[in-house]
């Protein structure tokens, strides 16, 4: 009795602790569902593929047979002994009675097949195309309408490659970086540049009204959003910085030329922690919740990391080429593209991809996720392309340019 009154004082005093204790025990219980689920989808799918695989070959050998066996009694029966004395029409109605024939044992075959393949795929579909959408930590946009896109401006001021884009939160704004060693904002609704920001290929990130900037083999510099002006300088060491994250309001994440991962405290201007794991240049970082992240580089890997842990909890590998964006559906499942042109999809918990997306005919720069798991890609083919990824399916491809790639895009409604 004591015990429970002990219990429940306990609760009442930090009623968060049992939230938090709660939460979590859901998680950890729908994380293994999910990879019972993955593994039993695999091997399920493995069995009756085999056996599908089987039958196609036993039914392709005796569907052949009974054709074979049609076509000669056909030939017996309006041939034999008549043969010189046939005329044109009626050879060419004997030829009909052979394909009508042949196409009646296809049929009959193949939807054999299918009513016994058909069973199964539905309880795939019943099983596996309902993901845990419950644990999304982003915001899902809404996929927009993709017929009625058009040209409708052209913004010129940058005199480089622009290879970054970002939205301003709840402003009709847009900032980019470019090779020509600027940062830009732009009002969209004026259509007219703000400001720039003169810096050496500079990776950034907003963080509330202030822009964090990593210079290529420079310093990291903090600039007010609205005005363009520096408010102060981080660091004043020099690095080949090669990618950005915010982590927190008083932590920040960059990626190296080198492949090294560094995590910067904001408020002593120091560095706190450092991986040492991949091999070349650190492309893209995403947080899969409060305390672990995966990284992506040029050495084909992704990488799974907690924060305070020196190595890698896993390394996932899969794409023939550099690793060059990632994007996340939920604290469990996220996405990867590629220069080898294909985008895929990964668990966590699952060294090999669970999916692969392919159609771009040139490297992918990035993805966008939408609702129901549908994605938009760009790419440097030129195209931006429309993904199912349930179905792993391209639904609509806009070609933009035959010219140039498409390195980054933003959808506003």
């Amino acid at each position: 009795m004591l015990s429970l009154l002990y219990q429940l004082l306990s609760i009442r005093s930090n009623p968060d602790n049992l939230i938090n204790e709660l939460y979590t025990e859901l998680v950890t219980k729908m994380s293994l569902k999910q990879e019972m689920l993955v593994q039993e989808f695999v091997s399920k799918f493995g069995h009756v593929y085999s056996d599908f695989l089987f039958q196609m070959q036993e039914r392709k050998v005796s569907c052949a047979d009974r054709i074979k066996l049609a076509i000669d009694e056909c030939l017996a029966a309006n041939f034999g002994p008549r043969m010189h004395y046939l005329t044109v029409p009626e050879i060419k109605n004997i030829l009909k009675k052979i394909k009508l024939l042949a196409n009646k044992n296809l049929v009959s075959e193949l939807s054999s097949l299918n009513t016994k393949f058909g069973v199964d795929a539905e309880f795939f579909m019943g099983e596996f195309e309902l993901k845990p959408s419950q644990l999304l930590n982003i915001q899902i946009q809404n996929l927009p309408n993709l017929e009625n896109i058009r040209q409708f401006r052209i913004l010129k001021k940058h005199f480089g490659e622009i290879y970054k884009l970002s939205k301003v939160v709840n402003k009709n704004q847009v900032l980019s970086a470019s090779k020509d060693n600027s940062i830009k904002l732009w009002d969209l609704d004026k259509m007219e540049c703000v400001w720039t920001i003169c810096v050496n290929r500079p990776e950034f990130v907003i963080a509330g009204n202030r822009v964090i900037c990593a210079e290529n083999e420079g310093c990291i510099k903090i600039f007010d959003l609205a005005s363009g002006k520096m408010v102060r300088t981080l660091v004043d060491v020099f690095l080949d910085t090669s990618s950005i994250l915010l982590l927190n309001e008083n932590k920040i994440l960059t990626g190296l030329m080198n492949g090294e991962i560094l995590i910067w405290n904001m408020k002593n201007l120091k560095i706190c922690d450092t991986f040492p794991g991949h091999l070349m240049k650190v492309t893209d970082f995403k947080m899969l919740n409060a305390s672990s992240f995966i990284s992506s580089s040029w050495d084909r890997n992704i990488k799974l990391w907690n924060l305070g842990a020196d190595e890698a909890i896993r390394t996932f590998n899969g794409h023939r080429d550099w690793v060059t964006c990632l994007e996340m559906f939920n604290e469990n499942e996220f996405i990867s593209g590629s220069k080898d042109g294909t985008i895929k999809i990964w668990h966590k918990n699952l060294t090999c991809y669970v999916e692969s997306l392919d159609g771009h005919l040139s490297g992918v720069n990035e993805i966008k996720v939408f609702e129901n798991y549908q994605l938009l890609s760009c790419s440097e083919d030129g195209t931006i392309k429309h993904w199912d990824s349930v179905r792993a399916v391209c639904l609509k491809t806009l070609k933009i340019s035959d010219q140039f790639s498409i390195n980054d895009f933003i959808i506003f409604s």
